[in-house]
């Protein structure tokens, strides 16, 4: 079968075409595939866990929440089923629990909402504190509780509107509407 230059040159351009093609193409999936690297999409995880350290490499706090959402736009964290254990340098442990939370992009507070609970045991200075809604402060260890809160200890129970702990010296300052029941 012979050619002629005609169809040999048509030949040869329309190979020239189809890999021309084929190489855009592999260009196309390889920079959609490093766009996509650079896109930050957040994440959500099951069962999370935060850990953070001081300087010494002490936990500072052990965060576990049942759902974590990172929202790529804002950088804050939505959480579920929060579990939180809180170590003072050189205190003792306080447990927070709450159906929800939000952390800012910073992440050096915690907003929690729905049957939060703050607890420490430590002997005759136990204390349960239970709210709607809590902000820990991270760097200072500080909770501020805005609205009606309830403290029990082994002694009794106290109600107040807006309560202040500080966690390192576990000072418990009530800022209104106290009313108190203790037994001797």
């Amino acid at each position: 079968m012979s050619r002629t230059p005609q169809a040999s040159l048509v030949f040869l351009a329309l190979a020239c075409v189809a890999l021309a093609a084929c190489s855009d193409r592999g260009n196309l999936a390889a920079n959609s595939e490093s766009d996509s690297q650079l896109i930050d999409r957040g994440y959500t995880a099951r069962d999370a866990e935060f850990i953070e350290t001081d300087a010494a490499g002490r936990t500072r706090y052990r965060l576990r929440a049942r759902q974590a959402h990172q929202d790529a736009a804002t950088r804050a964290v939505q959480l579920q089923g929060v579990d939180m254990e809180v170590r003072p340098a050189d205190g003792a442990p306080w447990q927070v629990r709450a159906e929800r939370g939000h952390m800012p992009p910073a992440a050096r507070r915690l907003d929690l909402t729905g049957d939060v609970r703050l607890e420490s045991n430590v002997g005759a200075e136990a204390l349960q504190l239970r709210t709607a809604t809590l902000q820990y402060d991270i760097d200072a260890a500080r909770v501020r509780a805005p609205g009606a809160v309830t403290i029990r200890t082994r002694n009794g129970e106290l109600s107040a509107h807006a309560v202040n702990v500080d966690i390192k010296t576990r000072r418990v300052s009530l800022e209104s509407k106290v009313h108190g029941l203790f037994t001797p």
